[in-house]
């Protein structure tokens, strides 16, 4: 007999069937007729409660593992949360069994995973042979169903780029787990995006432990057109396959083409996409390799060189000033023509000049002398100096090569590009912005990895973070304004820094910080 429960006809809330009055608002629930529950999946009617506690709102969608639900915690303030259902439909005993010990294994995964990018797990339960699963509610949609509105299917290469950081950010966290966790089901339709365009990974019922020295997984899965060919029960699969469903999710974002359609063939992306960053497409070529050994070594790899395609198109090289054509001297003067005679009369005129001269000499030379006068040295250009202020907007320091004006600073945990810190609780980012300006007339180069630094109270130098931009020499062209900014990993038990601009020419700039937000500040 199925299980039901009374809808209050006065509040519309879920109540036991037995129950004489409602829970909420205490209305008399004797002539109200039950609401028949439904356990087929993704069929669970709005207003039943599971476990005496999670009411169900509506369904969020549905996959091949399971269905998804919108439900308040009603014992938590009716926060609203994510309840998964598994499937068991067309299953034999023996298959629903092993269906319900993959659920379970998403569950105790999941639950042990922290990360900006991963749904947060709750809880899980069993009631009447069915699991579930209540993980954090993500407003948004799946990847796929934003491809499907955008326009031929493809995004912008900026947009791509950033999904692919934050794809690449999160699966290096799994395979960097002890041991490895493969995700194994990449594709648009197991990936939420808010509409901020974070990015969250979903559905890991078919993610498994890396087991190094066994042969091949001892199950299938996979969807066709983004799983490698090992994933097929060819070899065991590796973090190297997760790397090429990255190349395939990657490759659908930037041309539209579906994988589904002919997997294992792509064609040329630049042929489809001639505006393509060749490094870009070299490395897709490159995940998408067949042969699992010919493919990147590792997630890191890949998300290093998508960070340094991203920066290349923030920040393009300066073109070199074109040459400057050499300077032909001006055609001298004709020779003055000789006169082959002489004038007497110059000659008078020559020996007049010479009498007053000698007159006005013998004049001056019998004048008393003056105090001598030394010349007046020449005042070198000032070098590059500092003036120390506190971290006020605005606040500017005129030098011989630069003009460098402090902006602001910021307290953050994650960047733009999707790079987070890895300790969030006793270390967060300060992020500086300044603004440079090239005074002279040639081109100039900052290295923002060695000519900045903040130097903390606790006596400690710290570097701009190299992971968070690999790129990080910036080229000026003369006269040209870029604003820069470096981000620095930092303890939160430090709270005053002192921020440097290295200054090879005198005396170096800086510029007092102090963290007065208590969410990064614990001194």
């Amino acid at each position: 007999m199925m299980p039901s429960t009374l809808s209050c006809g006065n509040c519309g809330a879920a109540n036991q069937s037995q129950a004489a009055y409602c829970r909420s608002c205490g209305h008399s629930l004797q002539a109200v007729k039950p609401t028949i529950y439904n356990s087929a999946t993704g069929r669970l009617l709005a207003n039943i409660l599971l476990k005496q506690r999670y009411l169900i709102i509506a369904p969020a969608g549905k996959g091949g593992m399971g269905a998804v639900y919108k439900v308040e915690d009603t014992q938590l303030g009716n926060r609203q949360v994510a309840l998964k259902q598994m499937s068991q439909s067309g299953l034999n005993p023996q298959e629903q069994k092993e269906a319900a010990d993959a659920f379970r294994q998403e569950a105790l995964m999941l639950a042990r995973l922290q990360h900006p990018n991963l749904p947060n797990i709750f809880d899980h339960f069993e009631e009447n042979g069915r699991w579930y699963l209540v993980m954090s509610f993500i407003e948004g949609e799946t990847l796929a169903n934003y491809l499907s509105h955008a326009q031929s299917g493809k995004l912008p290469l900026d947009e791509a780029l950033q999904i692919g950081i934050q794809l690449s950010t999160v699966l290096d966290y799994l395979h960097n787990r002890q041991p490895a966790i493969i995700f194994r089901d990449l594709k648009p339709a197991n990936i939420m995006r808010k509409p901020d365009g974070h990015i969250y990974l979903i559905d890991f019922g078919i993610a498994r432990h890396f087991k190094p020295g066994q042969d091949k997984d001892t199950a299938y899965y996979g969807s066709m057109g983004y799983a490698p060919p090992e994933q097929y029960g060819k070899a065991q699969t590796t973090p190297r396959s997760d790397i090429y469903s990255l190349g395939v999710v990657l490759y659908q974002l930037l041309s539209g083409h579906d994988p589904s359609s002919s997997p294992f063939r792509f064609p040329p992306l630049q042929s489809l996409v001639p505006t393509v960053p060749t490094n870009l497409a070299t490395l897709i070529t490159q995940m998408l390799e067949l042969d699992e050994d010919k493919r990147p070594a590792n997630m890191a790899a890949v998300k290093q060189k998508l960070e340094q395609i991203a920066d290349q198109r923030r920040y393009p090289p300066v073109p070199p000033p074109p040459p400057v054509p050499p300077i032909k001297p001006a055609p001298l003067p004709p020779p003055v023509s000789q006169n082959k005679g002489v004038s007497w009369r110059g000659v008078i005129i020559g020996l007049i000049v010479l009498v007053v001269v000698g007159v006005f000499g013998l004049v001056v030379s019998h004048s008393p002398s003056p105090t001598p006068q030394l010349p007046t040295p020449t005042q070198p250009p000032s070098p590059n100096y500092s003036a120390t202020a506190t971290a006020t907007t605005g606040a500017s320091t005129p030098s011989v090569t630069w003009l460098v004006t402090y902006d602001y600073y910021e307290n953050a945990l994650a960047l733009k590009n999707g790079y987070q810190v890895n300790d969030p609780v006793n270390h967060h980012f300060i992020v500086v912005h300044l603004t440079f300006t090239n005074n002279t007339s040639q081109a100039q180069e900052l290295q923002t990895g060695q000519d900045f630094y903040l130097q903390g109270s606790d006596g400690q130098r710290y570097y701009e973070d190299q992971a968070s931009n690999p790129s990080n020499i910036l080229q000026f062209a003369p006269g040209e304004t870029q604003h820069v900014y470096t981000a620095y990993v930092v303890p939160d038990s430090v709270c005053n820094y002192t921020l440097v601009v290295a200054n090879p020419g005198g005396q170096d700039l800086t510029w007092s910080i102090t963290v007065t937000d208590s969410n990064y500040c614990h001194a």
